[in-house]
């Protein structure tokens, strides 16, 4: 067994499902299960068990897994003594960022990062931040982008940007009252979102009226509909730069504006580590550098 194949078990822990593992891995599902038989051959033992709900670790499979986490743990600490002494920065983050941070921002913001820390090896999971969330708080995660207020976080919260809840619609409308003669296009949300949004209906006599909902899985969905005429969104700006139709900022009747926050929420003692705290300062820049 290998660095890959200890990865390969780490990963199936995580994602008990073999598609969603391949596709991590990049790799495809044949490919993933001739490496699984292959260490199940090299090791004599049956490692996991399928099922319609995912892969189950036997206990064998466990015993492996066990192993492959110290290991592959064990590498890590061993490396960072090492570069410690040669004040080079490497190691892992196990970094979670929400799909739309990710969409939208990721790529051109870890080249940055990438550039000024090659040898720091970013694991990126990709989620609903509700669910990122649930993943820090059991310690799966180092760090996490979020989007949205987590009130009972009582680790450390670094604040990166504020941005404008908007309505987007594409076709003539004269009056807010004219949207309930068009479909609502919407998205799973969080809760808070989701509240925040059905207030500013409210206020404005639209949650009762609304002529039909299309509900899609992503922003990006939503805001293609709207350009094809098919209804109205409220959407956050992020998703907007390149929509040529109305765009309003939403207000509630008080006069606040309806917006959404986005931190870096990371555990405290995670900072003595190298690669988290070049992180977190690089986070900090790039915020100084976004607000500039």
């Amino acid at each position: 067994m290998d660095d890959k194949d200890y990865e390969l078990l780490i990963l199936l822990s995580k994602t008990n499902n073999i598609t969603h593992t391949a596709e991590q891995l990049y790799i495809s599902q044949s490919t993933l299960s001739k490496r699984i038989r292959s260490i199940e051959k090299e090791l004599s033992t049956e490692l996991l068990i399928r099922s319609r709900q995912g892969v189950h670790f036997t206990p064998a499979g466990e015993v492996a897994l066990k192993h492959a986490q110290a290991i592959m743990e064990h590498k890590e600490q061993m490396t960072r003594d090492i570069d410690s002494l040669k004040n080079i920065v490497s190691g892992t983050i196990k970094l979670g960022v929400s799909v739309n941070f990710a969409h939208y921002k990721l790529p051109q913001f870890l080249k940055s990062f990438k550039n000024q820390y090659p040898l720091v090896a970013t694991h990126i999971h990709t989620n609903q931040s509700r669910d990122l969330y649930k993943l820090l708080l059991k310690n799966t995660l180092d760090a996490a982008i979020l989007r949205g207020d987590f009130q009972d976080w009582t680790g450390n919260k670094l604040f990166l940007y504020r941005e404008r809840i908007c309505l987007i619609y594409n076709n003539e409308i004269q009056t807010l009252s004219d949207l309930n003669n068009l479909p609502y296009i919407t998205r799973e949300t969080d809760t808070n979102m989701e509240h925040a949004v059905i207030r500013w209906l409210n206020e404005n006599n639209l949650s009762q009226n609304i002529k039909s909902d299309i509900t899609v899985d992503g922003i990006q969905t939503v805001v293609n509909m709207v350009k094809e005429n098919l209804g109205w969104a409220i959407v956050p700006e992020i998703c907007l730069e390149n929509f040529t139709g109305t765009v309003k900022p939403l207000f509630f009747n008080d006069g606040m504006p309806l917006e959404r926050s986005t931190y870096l929420l990371y555990q405290p003692n995670l900072k003595v580590l190298p690669q988290i705290d070049a992180f977190i300062q690089f986070m900090t820049d790039w915020k100084e550098a976004f607000h500039e």
